[in-house]
């Protein structure tokens, strides 16, 4: 079987695990070959211990009352991964079952990889966060990033950027998640490139003064990977994996891809509560698909909300930069402090999403047919939740996940003493296809 798997991740395109080798010919600084992700070694079985059908039956509750296919859930208890558990139906016409291994999209919990390789640049000494980013002296000052009549645009900085604070605003709509449009107005073949629809902003005043008003934007965060691209000369996915995921033995988390034919063999199918909406087709065809599967062009979004995973793989990111002492920080103390630490408004963390007056902090994700929360509990717990169906009902169903999973840890009166991530008892375990894992 290992023999099996390692042949197939050398012949296949399917699973596109990068090779380590940067577009421009030059191997990265520490280059490291991805190997077996640990997602594909561990079973539902593993998470079987007393208590642990309070997890069980909290997610359950929640799939029930919003008409969920599937979920993805990890618990992480001072650094070591105690349970790790699909539940429902990774594709619910032919009943395969969620597996640890299953990919789900995570959506805009992808802002807080993005952020943590802007701020691993900067500990470098790569960037600094007060840095502008447009203008003759910005980091992207290319050409044809210089054609804009609106000067503010050159008081943006890449701090501006993290926090969603440079001016920009959806009031006409989130232009990333219209590229038909962009397209049209640019006359531009689709799919769009993220420098189209930087482009396409350029042309239109901000909003608002750089730093003197919140504003969600996932364009600010597609801008951010272009920083990411010309600092590193290296493709933003490949420079996220090479320098960061790889070398903490994460080995399967992805740019997603738009439509249900382009799925990776283990990415879980997308549904809506209430049955499919259809939207025009991103790749310019002019067709009707669903929205979940070609309505979105997810390689746009990229840094903002691109990113694909398993919760068992991105617990282990979280464990690498959560402030506590079990599992090395990738980043120092204080980049950890700054990315929850509030700057020009009370609500624009770095990447995170929220942080409250308990030191619990945040990040959620959203997108038509895929749900994502991630918790970091101040009592050095961090859990994670990602289903493969939404409910337009967002904000009802991000507070019932919380309530619920919280509930259900605090019921744990002892957890396993194993590490999942690490499991003795477990070594002798093939690695298996997710469609064997039971």
């Amino acid at each position: 079987m290992i023999l099996f798997i390692l042949l197939l991740l050398a012949g296949s395109g399917d699973f596109r695990l990068s090779s380590g080798v940067i577009a421009d010919g030059n191997e990265p600084e520490e280059s490291v070959t991805p190997g077996i992700p640990v997602s594909w070694k561990i079973t539902n079985d593993y998470s079987s211990f007393p208590a642990s059908n309070y997890i069980d039956e909290a997610v359950q509750h929640v799939m029930y009352r919003y008409n969920i296919r599937g979920a993805s859930v990890a618990i992480a208890v001072k650094g070591r991964l105690v349970y790790a558990k699909g539940l429902g139906y990774a594709d619910a016409e032919n009943q395969t079952a969620v597996s640890p291994a299953h990919l789900f999209r995570i959506a805009s919990v992808s802002k807080l990889i993005t952020a943590v390789a802007i701020m691993k640049l900067s500990e470098e000494g790569k960037l600094r966060l007060d840095d502008h980013v447009f203008g003759s002296s910005g980091i992207l000052n290319d050409s044809m990033y210089r054609i804009y009549r609106d000067k503010r645009y050159e008081k943006i900085t890449v701090e501006h950027l993290l926090r969603h604070v440079a001016g920009f605003s959806t009031r006409y709509g989130d232009p990333a998640f219209n590229p038909q449009a962009v397209a049209k107005i640019l006359h531009k073949e689709l799919p769009l490139k993220p420098s189209d629809l930087i482009v396409f902003a350029l042309h239109y005043p901000l909003a608002w003064y750089p730093g003197h008003r919140y504003a969600y934007s996932n364009l600010g965060y597609i801008i951010l990977g272009e920083v990411i691209e010309k600092i590193t000369h290296m493709p933003y996915e490949q420079f996220v994996q090479t320098q960061i995921l790889y070398p903490l033995g994460i080995y399967d988390m992805h740019i997603g891809k738009s439509f249900l034919a382009e799925r990776y063999p283990n990415e879980v199918k997308y549904y809506e509560q209430f049955g499919p909406r259809l939207s025009p087709a991103v790749d310019g065809s002019d067709k009707q698909v669903e929205r979940a599967s070609g309505g979105i062009d997810i390689p746009l979004l990229g840094p903002a909300g691109g990113w694909i995973a398993s919760s068992p793989e991105l617990a282990m990111l979280m464990l690498r930069i959560d402030g506590f002492p079990e599992k090395p920080d990738i980043l120092n103390s204080e980049s950890i402090a700054a990315m929850t630490r509030a700057g020009y408004m009370e609500d624009d963390l770095l990447g995170w999403m929220g942080k409250d007056k308990d030191d619990n902090w945040w990040r959620t994700g959203t997108m038509t047919g895929t749900v994502a929360h991630v918790m970091r509990r101040s009592d050095n717990i961090v859990w994670i939740v990602i289903l493969n169906t939404s409910s337009p009902r967002r904000n009802a169903i991000h507070s019932e996940i919380v309530r619920r999973m919280n509930a259900a840890i605090d019921s744990v009166q002892s957890w396993p003493p194993y590490d999942l991530l690490n499991p003795p008892a477990f070594t002798s375990i093939s690695p298996r296809m997710p469609g064997q894992i039971q």
